[in-house]
């Protein structure tokens, strides 16, 4: 979608540059799994000279460099890779470990935006209540594929999950906006004080996040926490972009679409595909995408001068057409935002 970015001339007072990898810090707030986790695996292959995964606690921490060791093939051991133990939703964590970079003298130079909340509290009971009964018949059969009676049977289940994720997703909301919005700009209140030379941002958002609130445009239900949490951060940053930048703080904005190797992603592939309509089903799979593309975007946008920027925030979306990923500064619409969801 084109127009969604403010087009205002920058005229900044600081002189920030590109940086080498080799001369830069970068924190992966949420680093500890998905596509922070990858980012942090590619970060640490460039040279990069301090990489920290910003996490909760140890124990994921300990979880994330165990999978760099075993999956990503990286000696962990040999490489500037460090813990950053807050939570996001927390300014007084957030600004003791800010502090711990400050003290050894280490600059944050980028920070990348990856933590995520809004569906977890209630995706077990989900599961339990209604999708087990669903995916019974539905699994390994696409809906429009089964039986009359069938249909109803699992239709009728639909319904009821979705009169319970109204009350559900409603519950979750309140965590899902300090984790996926106020986490973020309490992140950047804490790291321009610590950090004043500035940094250079780059948010996670989605698709259906990014386009939250569009008319016409239909997103989940299931997906409601996020995708409106995630859009106040979206109108925050068209609203302060050019105010951050002119503090040094540049802001960027990556959209994917769904990530296929994320747990949303393998979550949406499992169990709800399956219940869309055909050219539903089809639009998605299509345009799904892996974690690596979005570090790809992100890789992009750090390989760029942001002083240079067209835009603050500078958006760039990923997602796949014709069998290929793309990286481009608009969305093409499909059934994917166009049709209603049955969840």
């Amino acid at each position: 979608m084109k127009g969604l970015e403010s087009r205002a001339e920058l005229t900044l007072p600081d002189k920030r540059e590109k940086i080498p990898y080799s001369e830069r810090s970068i924190l992966v707030l949420g680093g500890s799994s998905g596509i922070g986790l990858k980012a942090v695996a590619e970060l640490a292959r460039l040279g990069v000279a301090n990489v920290y995964v910003g996490t909760r606690s140890s124990e994921n921490f300990n979880r994330a460099r165990t999978h760099l060791t075993r999956k990503d093939k990286l000696d962990v051991g040999s490489l500037p890779i460090h813990p950053f133990h807050a939570d996001v939703t927390d300014k007084t964590q957030m600004a003791r470990a800010s502090q711990e970079i400050k003290q050894k003298g280490i600059e944050v130079t980028d920070v990348i935006f990856s933590q995520a909340g809004g569906m977890a509290i209630y995706m077990q009971s989900l599961h339990k209540d209604y999708l087990d009964q669903i995916t019974e018949h539905t699994y390994e059969t696409p809906i429009y594929e089964l039986s009359e009676d069938k249909r109803r049977i699992v239709k009728e289940k639909l319904n009821e999950m979705r009169e319970t994720l109204k009350v559900w997703t409603e519950d979750a909301m309140p965590h899902a906006i300090s984790v996926n919005y106020q986490g973020t700009f309490d992140a950047i209140d804490v790291l321009k004080e610590t950090f004043p030379k500035g940094f250079t941002g780059i948010f996670y958002n989605s698709t259906w996040g990014k386009l939250s609130g569009t008319p016409g445009i239909e997103i989940p239900l299931l997906y409601r926490p996020v995708d409106r949490s995630k859009a106040l951060a979206r109108d925050r940053l068209q609203q302060d972009g050019l105010k951050l930048a002119k503090q040094g703080v540049h802001m960027a904005e990556v959209v994917a679409s769904l990530v296929n190797d994320t747990k949303v992603g393998k979550m949406f592939n499992d169990f709800f595909l399956n219940l869309m309509d055909k050219e539903q089903r089809e639009a998605v799979r299509s345009s799904s995408i892996q974690t690596q593309d979005v570090v790809n975007a992100t890789k992009q946008v750090l390989d760029t001068n942001p002083l240079e920027w067209p835009t603050h925030p500078y958006v760039l979306y990923v997602y796949k057409k014709s069998g290929q990923p793309v990286v481009d500064t608009s969305l093409e619409l499909s059934a994917m935002y166009t049709t209603p969801y049955r969840f």
